[in-house]
């Protein structure tokens, strides 16, 4: 019986499932749960048993809402982008253009490339899947994630905008 051990990666920074084969291809069973984190382990990071190819995973970036406050109020050009689904936009905005996620990539056109983008939504974590995927598909290199989104803009900066 030959037995071996195949390393899944689901993620880059999810956690490794290691796998031992008991029969060559019809029996697999978890032996171990290993905690891996790319970024502190160069080892893992270059190269694991030559099936690796040096994954990597760019940092987002990102503006907070104080430094979008100073970019407004400076007359910085820049272009604002809100993700929301229009019926969010209708209880808060705090200016922009709406293109919902939904339609990012069919609305490429209306993203510039030129100057600094900042993609916003009500907490953040869509707008920083937008500014990923337009980086990774779409070759983007300009975009900025508002951290906390519109939901910080009320706390920090104009508490006179709706939460919801």
């Amino acid at each position: 019986m030959k037995t071996g051990i195949l390393a899944m990666n689901l993620n880059l920074y999810s956690p490794f499932l290691v796998y031992k084969f008991l029969s060559s291809v019809t029996l697999i069973t978890p032996i171990v749960f290993l905690d891996l984190n790319f970024a502190q382990n160069q080892h893992f990071k270059d190269d694991m048993f030559g099936i690796f190819k040096k994954k990597t995973r760019s940092i987002m970036k990102e503006v907070t809402v104080k430094e979008l406050a100073e970019l407004k109020a400076s007359g910085a050009d820049f272009q604002l982008i809100d993700v929301r689904e229009p019926y969010e936009a209708e209880i808060a905005e705090m200016g922009g253009e709406l293109i919902p996620m939904g339609t990012v990539m069919n609305n490429l056109d209306k993203i510039s490339r030129d100057k600094q983008v900042i993609v916003h939504c009500r907490s953040g974590a869509r707008s920083g899947n937008v500014v990923q995927a337009l980086e990774a598909q779409q070759g983007f290199t300009n975009l900025y994630n508002l951290k906390g989104g519109i939901l910080a803009w009320a706390d920090e900066i104009d508490n006179s905008v709706q939460k919801y």
